[in-house]
């Protein structure tokens, strides 16, 4: 009995993490970088590249754990919110959209 309980506590543990990190990208308002599969297509005309970030690197901004603030703000400071990255996206993701608002 106790060995069924342990094979049910490991096998629900990732599944919880998951789920965990799911909800706070839909509390964040990030839901696009769970469907993004960094194809990259959205580098392909971003101006952004000039100025020294790119659409990518807001989806890897996004996506918990794998950025912080400076990226951000590198980011923000790039993106012309052009949208031509929500056309070169296969998905029809905009990672322009889950940049903060500017004031």
């Amino acid at each position: 009995m106790m060995l069924l309980s342990l094979y049910t506590a490991c096998s629900l543990a990732p599944l919880l993490c998951l789920v965990a990190l799911v909800a706070r990208l839909i509390a964040r308002g990030r839901t696009d970088a769970i469907l993004c599969t960094e194809c990259q297509s959205c580098i392909a005309h971003c101006p952004g590249t000039a100025r020294g970030a790119n659409a990518f690197d807001i989806m890897r901004w996004a996506k918990p754990g794998e950025a912080g603030d400076a990226l951000l703000r590198r980011c923000d400071d790039a993106c012309l919110r052009c949208g031509q990255c929500r056309k070169d996206c296969p998905r029809g993701l905009a990672p322009d959209a889950m940049l903060p608002p500017r004031p």
